[in-house]
């Protein structure tokens, strides 16, 4: 467990300590949100259909732009490399809230779409330019558990831990330029699945 996993497993878990009571949402309440986690970030719009039940869709954006210069022992430049790369997520879910005071506990699960946009990574040498062009697409599910608290009446607090599913495509295709001519390119299809134990989320809500 690395150490930010460490440190929102014991915030999450601090949630439930508190004992002072509030009440759940009434029904028809409409609310905004975000959720902070290991695997991706969301923006949330939520709707209260009783008290014990809501729902929520979201949205999350990751974007990674990088460059890179390799030199060797010497002093000369191997490589240079530089790499952009894109993630759109969304999300659909619903929390059924289980009786208590204070830290109102909830069980749940949530659905996810995850595109992976055209994506390029270009690594230059000596030698000549190489290109690897990456897109694809996946989906996911997450079930899992946690307790929510209202530090004012319209504004929660929540932390949760979970168990994750997730299967992915991505298709990529390579080539080489060298100085003097075009080498053919390549193609590939690369799929992969996989559980992800011990998920953990951190988030804010603000009901109307």
């Amino acid at each position: 467990m690395t150490l930010k996993n460490l440190y929102l497993s014991v915030f999450a878990l601090g949630l439930f300590t508190i004992t002072s009571a509030e009440a759940q949402l009434p029904s028809g309440s409409f609310g905004v949100g975000a959720d902070l986690s290991q695997t991706f970030s969301t923006a949330n719009v939520l709707y209260a259909v009783s008290p014990a039940l809501q729902l929520q869709a979201g949205i999350g954006y990751n974007y990674r732009n990088w460059d890179q210069d390799v030199h060797s022992n010497a002093g000369t430049s191997v490589y240079t490399s530089t790499d952009n790369s894109s993630q759109l997520v969304g999300t659909l879910g619903a929390k059924v809230f289980l009786k208590g005071t204070g830290v109102l506990p909830y069980i749940g699960g949530t659905a996810s779409y995850t595109l992976l946009p055209r994506s390029e990574n270009l690594q230059t040498n000596a030698q000549g330019q190489s290109k690897n062009i990456r897109q694809g697409y996946g989906f996911g599910g997450n079930l899992f558990f946690g307790g929510q608290y209202f530090v004012m009446p319209q504004l929660a607090l929540h932390g949760q831990f979970g168990i994750g599913y997730s299967w992915n495509k991505q298709t990529e295709e390579s080539g080489f330029t060298n100085n003097t001519t075009d080498n053919a390119q390549t193609s590939r299809t690369n799929t992969s699945q996989g559980f992800n134990f011990g998920n953990t989320s951190l988030g804010i809500s603000l009901f109307f």
